[in-house]
């Protein structure tokens, strides 16, 4: 093993159960799709590899003998249930990865159900779950899934399940104003929210920066680092 990886559950399961680490032998006992059915050298542990690039193989002269004691029916369920995880994982790797759609506005959305929120990096951990009744902000397509940021700025994910949602007719707090991207001519302040309007960030150019509500005083804009806070001066702003 080249490096560290995770092994799931035969279940099925996205949770990891354990980890392949380097300087461990383990055993390949059945090829499901594009993974490997593993056991520990010892037998003692049993789980599912995705990732199976640039394994070392090993001419092992005697291989423990394993046990799983399962049922046919049992094996062959198990098997269902991880060709669907490997399937999931790689459409989610899929979507992730994919390139950008250009030319995307941002929108705003509501689930109708509990879903899983992705890292970017196209981690199969969920980072944080999308719920009903809240509304989160689209801001980038990817494949069939989106980028997408809380409302308040607080964290962002890749959602992969866009079936059913409510698409927002208007930002909250803002009827009829579309969001959209901008970048600044010279350093700007972002002021807070609250009457003290202390300084929490600077926009700098050269920086694309979203802007998700307007203000009698100026834009509610988010950077891409997460900072929201007020916009006084959009003088010579450039909208993306």
């Amino acid at each position: 093993m080249p490096a560290a990886r995770p092994l799931y559950g035969e279940d099925g399961s996205l949770d990891p159960v354990a980890e392949a680490v380097p300087g461990v032998w383990y055993l390949a006992v059945e090829r499901r799709g594009r993974g490997m059915v593993v056991a520990y050298e010892d037998g003692t542990k049993r789980g599912f590899i995705l990732d199976t690039t640039g394994i070392e193989r090993g001419d092992a002269e005697e291989a423990p003998e394993l046990s799983s004691g399962q049922s046919p029916s049992d094996v062959a369920a198990a098997k269902r249930r991880t060709e669907r995880t490997v399937r999931e994982a790689e459409r989610l790797a899929s979507a992730v990865m994919a390139t950008a759609e250009p030319g995307f506005e941002p929108f705003w959305f509501a689930v109708p159900a509990a879903r899983p929120l992705y890292g970017e990096d196209g981690s199969l951990d969920p980072v944080a779950e999308a719920v009903p009744g809240v509304w989160y902000l689209a801001v980038e397509r990817r494949g069939v899934g989106m980028v997408v940021v809380y409302e308040d700025g607080t964290k962002r994910g890749f959602i992969l399940d866009m079936t059913g949602i409510q698409r927002g007719d208007e930002v909250p707090a803002a009827p009829g104003f579309e969001p959209f991207w901008f970048a600044v001519p010279v350093r700007r302040p972002l002021m807070s929210e609250t009457e003290e309007q202390q300084e929490v960030g600077e926009l700098l150019p050269g920086t694309w920066y979203l802007a998700i509500e307007q203000r009698e005083q100026g834009l509610i804009a988010l950077s891409q680092d997460g900072h929201r806070g007020i916009l006084f001066d959009t003088s010579g702003i450039q909208r993306g």
